[in-house]
C-alpha cells in the first residue's frame, strides 16, 4: 500500500423547533494540545476541513469545538481528510496476466477486514482497463 488516507463527511438531519446551539466535540489532536489536556485514546490530525455556513468558526478557531444552529432539513455539517495508516476496511489484489497480444486477464480478489457482524453498503471496486476493449468478459465468484 503506498498511501492510506479517509475522506469524509458529517451529514445531519434536524427539524429541531426554536432555534437552539448545538456543540460537537471531536478527538482532534489539536483540540487536547490546546487545552493542555493528555489522553490515553488516539487522536486524529484532520485536514482540509470543510463546514457549513452554520459553524461559528470563531468557536471552532479559538476552541475546536462544533458549534452551530442547524438549519431544518438535511446538510452536510463538516468534510475532512485524514492522512493516516489504516488497515484497510477492504483489501484488494490484483494481478494481471496479458496471455496473448490481444487477450489480457485480470483477477481481482477483494477480502473484507471488519468484523462479522459490520456491513457495508455500496461498495465500489473500479478497475481501469485500456479503452480500445472490444468484448470484456466478466466472470464473478464469490467465496465465503
Amino acid at each position: 500500500m503506498l498511501r492510506s488516507e479517509i475522506i469524509g463527511q458529517i451529514n445531519i438531519k434536524s427539524y429541531l423547533s426554536g432555534m437552539p446551539i448545538l456543540k460537537l466535540g471531536l478527538n482532534d489532536k489539536i483540540f487536547f494540545e490546546l487545552s493542555g489536556r493528555s489522553t490515553r485514546s488516539r487522536t486524529i490530525e484532520m485536514d482540509d476541513l470543510k463546514f457549513h455556513p452554520c459553524v461559528n468558526m470563531n468557536k471552532f478557531n479559538s476552541e475546536r469545538i462544533i458549534e452551530f444552529t442547524p438549519p431544518d432539513g438535511a446538510f452536510e455539517l463538516m468534510s475532512y481528510r485524514l492522512n493516516t495508516q489504516l488497515k484497510p476496511l477492504i483489501w484488494v489484489e490484483v494481478s494481471i496476466d496479458q496471455n496473448t497480444k490481444t487477450k489480457i486477464e485480470y483477477n481481482v480478489k477483494a477480502k473484507s477486514n471488519y468484523r462479522n457482524k459490520s456491513v457495508a453498503h455500496n461498495v465500489e471496486i473500479m478497475i481501469p482497463v485500456p479503452n480500445d476493449l472490444k468484448n470484456p468478459i466478466f466472470k464473478v465468484r464469490l467465496l465465503y
